[in-house]
């Protein structure tokens, strides 16, 4: 089993591009109440300046293969978030490509991610804690990201909401 990690490209859905910033402050809050282990390595200087074409390489593998398309979803991740690279830099997303054996996307691959965007516009996707599941819009019910004085993300322990969640993900 594997999960089709559809394109959210939010320099698209947020009409910027990424602020390195305000997404180290997101890990940042992540890994306190949520991982510590995780998005260990976020470099904001060599922050990616856009995802579309990380998010078309993933298409590719997805196109290729439903567990493939899991894998090169996963690596980009882990490039970013525990590795410290730059996922907009052609050569790491060409060596991510050769190492797992996927080839550079295409058009029809940039095409696609667009598509998902509008797809999930049109389904009701309001951010990137959003979940497609079937005909279900699910909130991921651990994090939600807000603005205000302090931009970030409140975490929310309630086990029976991700009890929830994951029956929902599982049916």
């Amino acid at each position: 089993m594997a999960i089709w990690l559809r394109a959210w490209p939010l320099e698209l859905v947020n009409l910027a591009p990424l602020d390195a910033a305000v997404t180290w402050e997101h890990a940042e809050d992540l890994r306190e109440h949520v991982a510590p282990n995780l998005f260990a390595h976020l470099d904001v200087d060599r922050f990616p300046s856009s995802t579309l074409e990380a998010l078309a390489l993933a298409n590719r593998a997805y196109r290729t293969d439903l567990q493939v398309g899991e894998r090169v979803s996963f690596a980009l991740r882990e490039a970013l978030f525990e590795e410290g690279r730059d996922i907009s830099d052609p050569v790491t997303l060409e060596e991510l490509a050769r190492e797992l054996g996927v080839v550079m996307p295409d058009e029809t691959d940039h095409a696609d991610v667009v598509a998902d965007w509008h797809e999930g516009g049109r389904r009701g996707v309001l951010g990137s804690a959003a979940l497609l599941l079937w005909w279900h819009r699910c909130v991921l019910p651990v994090a939600r990201h807000h603005q205000g004085p302090r931009r970030g993300v409140t975490i929310i322990k309630d086990a029976s909401r991700l009890t929830e969640f994951v029956g929902r993900c599982l049916v």
